[in-house]
């Protein structure tokens, strides 16, 4: 990347798991200050506007219930402030377990 003449609009991180797409994130942003995304699972980006697909977008969320989505928002939360407040490890990593396996089960409903 350090050969690229004109830097990128924004890079997108597809290949990997999740903690290896995250260290590259990091290393791009850390060593070229380079602007970076990581797509979900099936998740549709326009290029020409570099926004998500509307309509495919709004199809799959609608098969998973808001309730469903607002426990996940919740333990995403959770588990930010427990990061940060340096709580229990166990704490921290009962609910990152949570977190991880309604993530899984989110990226099921939205690949059906």
């Amino acid at each position: 990347m350090s050969a690229l003449v004109k830097p990128p609009k924004k890079i997108f991180i597809v290949q990997g798991e999740e903690e290896q797409q995250a260290g590259l994130e990091k290393s791009i942003i850390d060593n070229f200050n380079y602007t970076t995304y990581i797509p979900s699972l099936n998740e549709i980006i326009d290029l020409s506007e570099n926004v998500v697909v509307g309509e495919r977008h709004q199809e799959l969320r609608g098969r998973v219930s808001e309730n469903y989505f607002q426990q996940y928002r919740q333990i995403k939360q959770n588990l930010k402030e427990l990061m940060k407040l340096r709580m229990n490890k166990n704490q921290i990593d009962e609910l990152y377990d949570d977190y991880k396996t309604i993530e899984k089960v989110t990226r099921r409903y939205l690949v059906m």
